[in-house]
């Protein structure tokens, strides 16, 4: 399912997209590792408690110092297995040579999820909720929960809108600290039937199939929106006929339509200010290869008003750029340089997307 590229009007572009609710596939150093997820965990190490996870996390990040790793041995540094995430050389020049590649037809998300519901794995993209956790309790103003009620179906949080949700914990451990009712949404129906049998004790997650670039939900629906890893997808799809940027700026545009007026848009990515702002910012220039093209033939939507405020976090990686699954994150400054904490790092940025109200 491509977009038109003969002129189309933005409602006709939204009537030709396809969405691809999952995330972007491995790709180290420019090279394209394979077209399995980026971090596949076993479906049996998730019963370990998300308080033993928080202990075992934070003790790594106290544990640091300004010279030796301190993170090592929660990095596989010989590595068999796909790894958790891309890293900052994955950019403009990569895409242009071709080097990722994603797809928007759900029929290969029905298939990865199936074999991983066969092979009992789950598949994690970029950042797992737990490194993330700090940083999302904090832009959302939450406290975290250590003793959820599993029978609660809201709370203080407002509705919650996980897009792109695929099949692991994430969405579960946000309502672990209190997020609630969780939206989780995907496009494949497979892995929300998965999800849904799952979770099934789980009152305040909620599962739907649905397409971010025209979901089925009303304006102004949730509080609270976490792109973890679905907009980095968007960015390598390679489907003939289709228009990376007008799948972009769609979905952007989406997410400005489902939130509230007071809500807060959160989201975690690999791309620059310099990739990712324009989308948002009408006053930023586009780097972005073929935007020109795409904008004068209409495909592309204009941006929201957005407010907006970005940090750049790391990770410590091993020699490919591989991350393991809930490794420390850091913010990235003048006091946290990574090229003098780790012999080898990952970069991230998370940005906060609230609507620009008139006054």
């Amino acid at each position: 399912i491509g977009i038109p590229m003969n002129g189309s009007s933005s409602s006709s572009v939204n009537s030709h997209l396809s969405q691809n609710l999952g995330p972007v596939i491995g790709v180290i150093n420019g090279s394209q590792v394979n077209q399995l997820p980026l971090n596949q965990v076993p479906v049996a190490e998730q019963s370990e408690t998300m308080e033993r996870k928080r202990r075992k996390l934070t003790e790594q990040e106290t544990a640091k110092d300004g010279t030796e790793s301190v993170v090592k041995d929660a990095v596989p540094q010989d590595s068999g297995n796909p790894c958790n995430s891309c890293h900052s050389d994955c950019g403009y020049e990569s895409e242009k040579s071709g080097a990722g590649q994603e797809t928007i037809e759900a029929g290969y998300w029905n298939d990865l999820y199936e074999r991983n519901m066969e092979d009992e794995t789950t598949s994690e993209y970029l950042l797992s909720y737990l490194t993330l956790r700090k940083y999302i309790l904090a832009y959302t103003n939450m406290k975290g929960e250590n003793s959820p009620d599993p029978s609660r179906e809201s709370g203080i949080s407002g509705r919650v809108l996980v897009p792109g949700c695929g099949d692991t914990e994430f969405s579960k451990s946000l309502v672990d600290d209190g997020y609630a009712p969780v939206y989780s949404t995907d496009i494949s129906t497979s892995v929300i039937s998965i999800m849904k049998k799952r979770y099934e004790k789980v009152k305040a997650l909620k599962w739907f199939t649905d397409d971010a670039l025209q979901s089925q939900f009303e304006s102004k629906f949730f509080s609270k929106i976490i792109d973890k890893s679905l907009i980095d997808c968007f960015y390598w799809v390679k489907d003939e006929d289709t228009s990376v940027a007008a799948i972009i700026s769609q979905v952007l545009s989406e997410y400005y339509r489902l939130l509230t007026d007071n809500g807060v848009a959160i989201v975690v990515t690999i791309r620059t200010p310099e990739e990712f702002l324009p989308f948002i910012d009408g006053d930023k220039k586009h780097t972005f290869h073929g935007y020109k093209n795409d904008a004068e033939n209409g495909a592309v939507v204009a941006p929201c008003q957005w407010r907006y405020d970005s940090i750049k976090i790391c990770t410590e990686s091993n020699e490919d750029n591989c991350v393991s699954k809930d490794v420390p994150a850091y913010q990235v400054s003048d006091d946290f340089k990574p090229d003098e904490k780790f012999e080898n790092h990952a970069i991230f940025y998370i940005y906060t997307l609230k609507k620009k109200l008139s006054s």
